[in-house]
């Protein structure tokens, strides 16, 4: 007769309060963006090669991506990491940026984007305010008796 001994180890995992505020928050701004560019959950898991359930639940916070599929995420509806994982805008519009500076600074012409960083720095410095040159005593030539 033998003996069998099963050994059962149950790990609990905590998070924190603040990764399940930020794990929440990614999905709420994947969600947001999924609407925004009219896409159902099963279009866009057939795009990150993802279970509906998977995307449900991250979108909802539950669970989380891999980085790969962030950056995935990200190259679909054109946005930034930093907008992703913290919200911080990066669309030109958001900054206010003109369409013609992201433009030359996205198309990688070294030269264009020299021409137009020289051109920032200078305007730069006009609005810079100078100080104005203090007054000095002019020295006088003639000796005094």
């Amino acid at each position: 007769m033998f003996t069998v001994r099963v050994t059962v180890a149950i790990v609990f995992v905590t998070f924190s309060s603040a990764s399940i505020d930020l794990q929440t928050a990614i999905g709420r701004r994947i969600a947001k963006l999924r609407k925004d560019h009219g896409m159902g959950q099963l279009e866009l898991c057939g795009e990150l090669d993802v279970s509906v359930k998977h995307l449900s639940e991250c979108e909802r916070g539950i669970s989380m991506f891999s980085l790969e599929r962030l950056l995935d995420i990200c190259e679909i509806f054109d946005v930034s990491l930093d907008y992703l994982v913290r919200g911080l805008p990066t669309d030109a519009d958001e900054l206010n940026f003109p369409p013609t500076m992201t433009e030359i600074f996205r198309s990688g012409d070294k030269q264009e984007i020299a021409l137009l960083t020289e051109y920032l720095n200078m305007y730069a410095k006009l609005r810079t305010p100078k100080e104005s040159p203090k007054p000095t005593r002019k020295k006088s030539t003639q000796n005094p008796k």
